[in-house]
């Protein structure tokens, strides 16, 4: 296909009432092994895919409450909200491209159920993340201030969140700003393309890494 081509066929699948969209259905993908339908059973609820929204936003919540009960002032509070949200943007774009592209056995192919199925309700156990990133403030809070340790994490999470919520919303609403058009384009592309396009929030990292697709 022309690279003249490629912007008016991402627009298409952007568009709410194009065959692309229609086609992302929710159903489980065809020709899966009984321990593959096991897995996806274990992951695709409904429940949980948005409980996850609401444990993921009260455990953020909680972490920034920890700066508000202890000392931290302004500006240093500003530099770890910053710190915090910019390591989720890197995280955000290596996880994606290792870890669920080329990393352990169960990553790839839930990844790959995403793909098959990108408008399936997919997501980890609900209480997953928000038992990680408690596990891991208590255990750094006992080396630096809870205050500190809170203020970047709780950011780190509003940047995890907030990818959550746009992934979702690549593949289920449709806008008519142009910025979530751009994203939109952006992330559809790497579902029918390998290899490129792997930022959903920061798609600047697939310009400084070479990933991104050529216009």
């Amino acid at each position: 296909m022309a690279l003249a081509h490629q912007d008016t066929w991402t627009s298409d699948l952007a568009s709410p009432n194009s065959a692309a969209v229609e086609d992302l259905d929710r159903d489980r993908p065809k020709n899966l092994t009984q321990d593959e339908i096991v897995f996806w059973d274990s992951v695709s609820s409904k429940f949980n895919y948005y409980a996850g929204y609401v444990t993921s936003s009260s455990i953020n919540l909680w972490l920034l409450s920890r700066a508000l009960v202890n000392d931290i002032s302004l500006p240093r509070f500003a530099v770890l909200a910053l710190s915090g949200y910019f390591l989720w943007t890197l995280v955000e774009y290596w996880f994606h491209r290792y870890m669920y592209h080329h990393g352990p056995k169960l990553m790839k192919l839930g990844h790959q159920m995403h793909h098959d199925a990108p408008r399936a309700f997919l997501g980890l156990p609900y209480y997953y993340h928000g038992a990680v990133y408690v596990i891991v403030y208590l255990i750094f809070s006992h080396i630096f201030s809870p205050a500190s340790v809170g203020t970047f994490m709780g950011f780190f999470g509003i940047g995890h969140l907030s990818y959550n919520a746009t992934h979702h919303a690549t593949h289920h609403w449709n806008f008519k700003n142009p910025l979530f058009k751009k994203i939109k384009a952006h992330h559809l592309t790497h579902h029918h393309r390998d290899g490129i396009n792997f930022g959903i929030t920061c798609p600047y990292w697939d310009t400084v890494f070479g990933t991104r697709a050529p216009r």
